[in-house]
């Protein structure tokens, strides 16, 4: 029995270690631009097959083989790695998991950009747009200011869950291994998970991986959004509004003016299998 409860808190405490140390370090620097960062080798590896191989026929299955691939390559390549380092010392290994899950933890730089697109509209409008330009994947030079805030908290809410609570929750569940193949799900989504002309086939089944392997932490996410906010009411509203890919009713105006003008304006716009759950919070009170 104490041997078993020895084994627990070593688990325990090999897990917590790094994750504390990545989250004081995330915490301290956030995202700084002058570190190499492996989501851009990502990228890179995804348009090099897409470029190549997004032509002629059977794209879903050359895209289906594209992102298994290339998600399986990662998981691979960072078990090894951590496999090397531990050949090498404990202290060598501690230092590169520690690396490796402040790479994929990504909280400070979104709300410091999001808080920072607040401030820029408070200024002036275009300078609004060209902040929030940083963090949306859309056409900004037409939006209203509220549109700018309503942009923001459109890209807080999905960032949320997925540059926080789903790294957390694949490092929980399958380790650093498993959070850096999330990290490759969730780029793979970014580049080719359209629902265009060019990646409708290809990023077919890279947009339904992203889907399966945020849908638990999603749901996570709003979760503790409900906590945070204080109104276990919403449990409710969220359960029967979350899913629906329109305008989500709201039940009450929160005190903070210029917040309430742009999170009543928000529509579902994001995949509703996603986020829809974390847009119907924000609108209600967070």
């Amino acid at each position: 029995m104490e041997e078993d409860v020895l084994i627990l808190l070593g688990v325990a405490f090999n897990l917590t270690l790094p994750l504390l140390t990545a989250w004081l370090l995330d915490h301290w620097l956030g995202d700084p631009a002058w570190l190499p960062h492996p989501v851009v080798a990502f990228g890179k590896a995804i348009s090099f097959c897409e470029h190549r191989l997004n032509r002629g026929d059977s794209c879903f299955l050359k895209g289906a083989f594209v992102a298994v691939s290339l998600v399986l390559g990662v998981y691979v390549i960072t078990l090894l790695l951590l496999r090397l380092a531990a050949l090498f010392s404990p202290g060598m290994l501690l230092t590169v998991q520690i690396l490796l899950i402040f790479y994929c933890l990504a909280g400070t730089t979104l709300v410091r950009e999001v808080r920072m697109v607040f401030k820029a509209v408070d200024r002036s409008l275009e300078e609004g747009r060209m902040q929030v330009a940083r963090i949306v994947g859309r056409d900004t030079s037409a939006l209203s200011a509220q549109e700018v805030r309503t942009a923001a908290l459109e890209t807080l809410a999905e960032n949320l869950s997925d540059g926080v609570v789903a790294p957390l929750f694949w490092y929980l569940l399958l380790g650093v291994p498993g959070m850096l193949a999330y990290k490759m799900v969730n780029t793979l989504d970014s580049m080719v998970g359209y629902k265009n002309e060019r990646y409708r086939r290809f990023g077919c089944f890279a947009a339904r991986l992203d889907d399966v392997a945020n849908y638990i932490p999603a749901r996570l996410t709003a979760f503790l959004m409900v906590l945070v906010s204080g109104r276990l009411s919403l449990f409710a509203f969220v359960g029967r509004y979350g899913s629906m890919p329109v305008p989500i009713p709201v039940i009450r105006k929160p005190p903070l003016p210029v917040f309430w003008t742009a999170v009543s304006e928000v529509r579902t716009t994001i995949s509703a299998r996603r986020y829809g759950n974390l847009i119907s919070v924000l609108m209600n009170g967070l």
